[in-house]
C-alpha cells in the first residue's frame, strides 16, 4: 500500500501539471478571441507568418486549388483592399466592376486556377461595348473547355496545330496547341463566365496570333496559356475572389486557434520568440497574468519533488541517520566497519548509540562535559 506522504506528493504533482495545461489552453482561447474581436489588430505578426496564414485561409474559404506562390504574389503586389467599385455603371451578370483592371498578378491567379481544374482551351464571344468617361469597356462571355491532349506527333497532326512561340529565354520555346475547326465542333464548354475588359479582346487575340496562318487565326479557340492576357485587362471580379481576398486581409474571419495556442505556449514557458507580439493593453495584461501563473505552477511542481511531512527533520530522517551511524549502530563507521574521515559529520550527540559492551551509565558519564 502506498504511504500517505507519497500519495500527497503525487496528487500535488498531478494538480500542478493539470493546472499548467489548463492555463495554457484557456489563455490560448482568450488570445484568439481578442484577435477575432479586433480583426487581428491586437497582435503583431511577422510578415511571413501573416502571409502564410492568409494563404491558408483563402484556400480554405474559397475551396479551390491554386498554387501558394500565385496567391502570395497577389497579396504582396496588389493593393487588394484599395480596389473600389466603379461608380458609373453596373451589370447584374458580374459580381462587381472595379475602377482599374486586375493586372498581371490577378491574371496569373485566374489562369492557374483554370489549369488546376484541367481546363485546356478557351474561347470568347463579345456581347457589347459601353463608353463611359471617354473610355470603351467590352463585355465578353468566356467558354472554357477541358480537352487535354498528348504532345505526340499523331495527336498534334490530326487534331491540333502546333504553335512554337519564342520564350524570353532564347534557348527555350513554348508549345501552344490550337485545335482544328472540325475538332472544335464536337466540343462542349465546361463553364461560361462573363467579364468586362478595358481593352478590345479581338485586338488582344490578334496580338498573340500575329504572324500565324489564317487557318489558325479563324478557329477562335485558344490555349489556356493565353488566358492571362485577357484577364490582365479585366475590370470585373469573375467569381468573387477579390471579395474573398479583401475579407481575409481585413481580418473578417476566425483566426486559426493553433497560432494562439502556440503564442500561449511561448508565453507560459517565458521563451518569447517574438514572431507574434501583443499590440493592445488587454493582451499585454493577459500575457503578464499567464507568465506569473506559469511560474507559480512550475514552482509548486518542483517543490513537490522535495516535499516532506511537517515535523520531520531531514537531518534525523532514517536515510540521514543510517548515513551517519552505519549499519552496525557504531557512529562514524561505514559498511566495512572502518572509521570515517575525521572531517565527516559524525552526527549529533543525541544520535549516538552505546558502544557494544559498555555500561549505559559509563556511556552517559562520557557524554557529560568536563
Amino acid at each position: 500500500m502506498m504511504p500517505p506522504q507519497r500519495k500527497r506528493r503525487l496528487l500535488i504533482r498531478l494538480l500542478s501539471v493539470s493546472l499548467y495545461f489548463a492555463i495554457w489552453f484557456t489563455f490560448g482561447l482568450l488570445y484568439r478571441s481578442a484577435a477575432d474581436a479586433t480583426h487581428g489588430g491586437a497582435f503583431i505578426q511577422q510578415g511571413d507568418l501573416r502571409t502564410e496564414n492568409r494563404i491558408s485561409k483563402i484556400k480554405e474559404l474559397g475551396r479551390f486549388k491554386v498554387d501558394d506562390n500565385v496567391v502570395r504574389d497577389v497579396l504582396s503586389n496588389d493593393n487588394v483592399s484599395e480596389r473600389k467599385p466603379m461608380p458609373f455603371f453596373r451589370d447584374k451578370d458580374v459580381f462587381l466592376l472595379f475602377d482599374r483592371p486586375l493586372g498581371r498578378y490577378w491574371a496569373a491567379y485566374y489562369q492557374n486556377r483554370a489549369e488546376k481544374l484541367g481546363i485546356s482551351n478557351f474561347s470568347f464571344l463579345t456581347k457589347g461595348a459601353v463608353k463611359e468617361e471617354k473610355k470603351i469597356y467590352y463585355k465578353i462571355i468566356i467558354a472554357f473547355y477541358r480537352h487535354p491532349v498528348s504532345l505526340s506527333e499523331g495527336a498534334v497532326a490530326t487534331a491540333y496545330h502546333r504553335i512554337w512561340q519564342l520564350a524570353p529565354d532564347p534557348m527555350k520555346t513554348t508549345i501552344y496547341l490550337v485545335p482544328n475547326a472540325e475538332q472544335v465542333k464536337s466540343w462542349k464548354a465546361e463553364k461560361h463566365q462573363t467579364i468586362w475588359l478595358d481593352a478590345d479582346p479581338t485586338a488582344l487575340c490578334a496580338r498573340w496570333l500575329d504572324g500565324f496562318p489564317e487557318e489558325i487565326r479563324k478557329v477562335g479557340v485558344y490555349p489556356i496559356a493565353n488566358l492571362d492576357e485577357i484577364m490582365e485587362h479585366a475590370i470585373s471580379d469573375p467569381d468573387g475572389s477579390v471579395f474573398l481576398f479583401q475579407d481575409v486581409i481585413n481580418g473578417n474571419y476566425k483566426f486559426p486557434l493553433v497560432d494562439f495556442l502556440y503564442f500561449s505556449a511561448v508565453t507560459i514557458t517565458t521563451l518569447g520568440y517574438g514572431d507574434i507580439l501583443p499590440n493592445s493593453s488587454y493582451v499585454r495584461l493577459l500575457v503578464m497574468i499567464e507568465s506569473f501563473l506559469g511560474i507559480v505552477c512550475i514552482g509548486i511542481f518542483i517543490s513537490s519533488l522535495f516535499f516532506s511531512e511537517p515535523g520531520v527533520d531531514r537531518l534525523t530522517s532514517p536515510l540521514v541517520h543510517a548515513r551517519r551511524v552505519g549499519p552496525r549502530g557504531v557512529e562514524g563507521r561505514d559498511q566495512t566497519g572502518h572509521a570515517g574521515d575525521p572531517g565527516e559529520d559524525q552526527g549529533y550527540p543525541g544520535d549516538r548509540q552505546p558502544v557494544s559492551g559498555a555500561h549505559p551509565e559509563e556511556q552517559a558519564a562520557d557524554e557529560l562535559p568536563g
